[in-house]
C-alpha cells in the first residue's frame, strides 16, 4: 500500500517540476512595510486565476514590456500589474511605473495620494501629484502611453473587461477545498 502512495506522490513530483507556472496577475507588494501578501488582492482574485508577486527591485532591474505584457526575464509573462490597497507610494516607484505604463502596461490599482519618504516630500510631492494625475486621469480608465490604467474597479472586474480567461470553472467558491497549479511545457 505505502509503495503506492510514494509512487503517485513521485509522479506528482515529476510533473509539477516541468514547465514554467502560469500566471495571469503580478502583485505589486507596495512600499510600506511589513509588505502583507495575504493582505493583496490575492485574496480577491476570482477562482481559476494566479498572481505572483515582485517588489520594487524587480520593477527597477528587470520589468520590461514585451508584446503588451510585463516581463521578468525567463518565460512567464503578466498581462495586469496589480497595486496594493494602499495610496502610499515612494516616488521613485510611481516613475517606474509611470514607464513601464508608457510602454505599453496595463496597472490596476488605487491613485496613489501619499508620498512616504521625508526627502520626497519635501522636494517632489508637486512632481508627484502631477505625474500620479497625469497617470489615473480624472475616469477611471486612462490611456498614458501605450498602456492604460484601471483604477475603480475590483480585480475580478478588471480581467473581465480585459476578456480574461480562467483556467477552469467550478461550482465550488471555497478555494481552500481546491487548489491548482497550471502549468505549460514546451511540445
Amino acid at each position: 500500500f505505502a509503495q503506492d502512495w510514494m509512487d503517485y506522490q513521485s509522479r506528482i513530483q515529476y510533473v509539477v517540476q516541468k514547465g514554467e507556472p502560469v500566471v495571469d496577475v503580478i502583485f505589486y507588494v507596495g512600499d510600506k512595510l511589513p509588505q502583507f501578501f495575504s493582505k493583496s488582492i490575492i485574496n480577491d482574485l476570482p477562482y481559476g486565476f494566479q498572481a505572483g508577486a515582485c517588489n520594487f527591485d524587480m520593477l527597477k532591474n528587470k520589468a520590461k514590456i514585451v508584446d503588451g505584457k510585463i516581463w521578468f526575464g525567463g518565460k512567464q509573462s503578466f498581462q495586469v500589474l496589480a497595486l496594493p490597497k494602499s495610496t502610499a507610494m515612494d516616488f521613485a516607484t510611481l516613475k517606474r511605473i509611470a514607464e513601464l505604463v508608457n510602454d505599453g502596461l496595463i496597472l490596476s490599482g488605487p491613485k496613489p495620494t501619499e508620498v512616504l519618504s521625508l526627502t520626497d516630500i519635501k522636494s517632489n510631492t508637486e512632481e508627484f501629484n502631477k505625474l500620479a494625475d497625469a497617470l489615473w486621469g480624472k475616469t477611471s480608465e486612462n490611456q498614458y502611453g501605450k498602456g492604460k490604467v484601471i483604477s475603480g474597479k475590483s480585480i475580478a472586474g478588471v480581467l473581465k473587461q480585459l476578456e480574461m480567461v480562467p483556467d477552469f470553472n467550478t461550482d465550488n467558491n471555497n478555494p481552500k477545498e481546491l487548489m491548482f497549479i497550471h502549468r505549460t511545457i514546451e511540445d
